[in-house]
């Protein structure tokens, strides 16, 4: 089978002896990729081989080839769906044919992370993942991941639409972890394909939602996905936050862009006693501006949140499949294994807001 490989950090087209069979080169450093020929999976007792129907990009992937975190000759993506294409002796929840969406981690449920909710730390959650990878025409999930990260998808939503499930699980996540009354308001910084999820969850749980975003063609989208207000950053912000929640400041601020500038403002917005959630990594810089003393005399609560839970992605893919109306007004675009290079530098330098490889 097929699989695009991230080629790494240098422009170069040398490979060392021992390394795949390479062809298709595209793009330039640090979007590099290759077309390898790899093995086609065939599954073992209590795993599944599902043909890859739509992989969506994730900022994660951005993160890694940015930054190099992995190595040269990785195969990425993680948001995916597909059809069952074979299953293993002692599956008989799937069959061939089915359509389904998989999410790549597989917590134990049992250990002393996963009974405090910290799913993301199991140690079994860190060890599992897809082979190889989901920009690749096949995936292998192994029988953690069979058993209990495997779901069937409706066929009222499209394969691209259901690989928003493992973003917005992320989301649910996040917003489960505090509590949020219903004339609360929340302010999400940065309306990308992120922000504009986190809007729908958000308008789910809360009062009044204001998105903060540079790009003119976000800030009308976020308007149209009812946000109260949708701005552009500057003083403004810090106006009507005022106004809307009678000069206490936000209850709720959700940052998915972590530069040192978006955490200072969110200091700034913030009411007193208020909550602070840092979903992004820190993309520009590891210092983001953190001010101890505000957490401290304003009885802050900041935290981050990464990845989902199994109960959340399991509410995602019902919120999704309950109402696909909600979010397919989000603009994505398609792109083939062979263009894995344009898929991943439009969407980190804003072209499209979600990118979507499908084989």
């Amino acid at each position: 089978m097929k699989a695009a490989v991230w080629l790494g950090p240098a422009d170069t087209d040398e490979l060392p002896d021992d390394g795949p069979r390479l062809f298709g080169f595209h793009g330039e450093a640090p979007y590099r990729f290759a077309l390898t020929d790899i093995y086609d999976p065939e599954p073992g007792f209590d795993e599944v081989v599902v043909d890859v129907r739509a992989c969506g990009v994730c900022g994660s992937d951005l993160y890694k080839i940015i930054k190099s975190t992995v190595e040269p000759w990785t195969v990425l993506g993680h948001e995916v769906t597909g059809v069952v294409a074979a299953a293993g002796s002692g599956i008989d929840s799937f069959a061939p044919g089915d359509r389904v969406v998989a999410w790549h981690h597989a917590p134990c449920g049992d250990c002393h992370f996963c009974r405090r909710g910290s799913f993301s730390m199991c140690r079994r959650f860190k060890a599992t993942n897809f082979e190889p990878g989901g920009f690749a025409e096949k995936i292998l999930l192994s029988t953690e991941l069979s058993a209990g990260s495997l779901f069937k998808l409706p066929d009222a939503v499209s394969f691209e639409l259901g690989t928003f499930v493992e973003p917005y699980a992320c989301i649910l996540r996040a917003l489960d972890r505090v509590k949020l009354l219903a004339d609360d308001l929340a302010v999400v910084v940065g309306a990308g394909f992120i922000g504009q999820l986190a809007i729908t969850a958000l308008n789910e749980r809360l009062g009044a939602v204001v998105a903060v975003e540079p790009l003119p063609d976000r800030r009308v989208l976020a308007t149209s996905r009812r946000a109260a207000a949708s701005l552009e950053p500057g003083p403004t912000v810090t106006e009507v936050i005022v106004d809307l929640s009678e000069g206490r400041g936000a209850d709720y601020v959700f940052v998915t862009h972590a530069a040192e500038s978006t955490a200072a403002a969110a200091f700034e917005w913030v009411r007193p006693g208020g909550t602070i959630c840092l979903f992004a990594g820190p993309t520009l810089s590891p210092d983001v501006g953190l001010s101890a003393d505000k957490i401290y005399h304003m009885d802050l609560t900041v935290y981050g949140s990464y990845s989902p839970s199994p109960a959340a992605f399991a509410d995602a893919l019902a919120a999704i499949a309950g109402n696909a109306d909600a979010f397919e007004d989000v603009p994505y675009a398609c792109y083939g294994l062979e263009t894995a290079s344009a898929a991943t530098k439009d969407q980190a330098e804003t072209r499209v807001m979600k990118a979507i490889v499908c084989p």
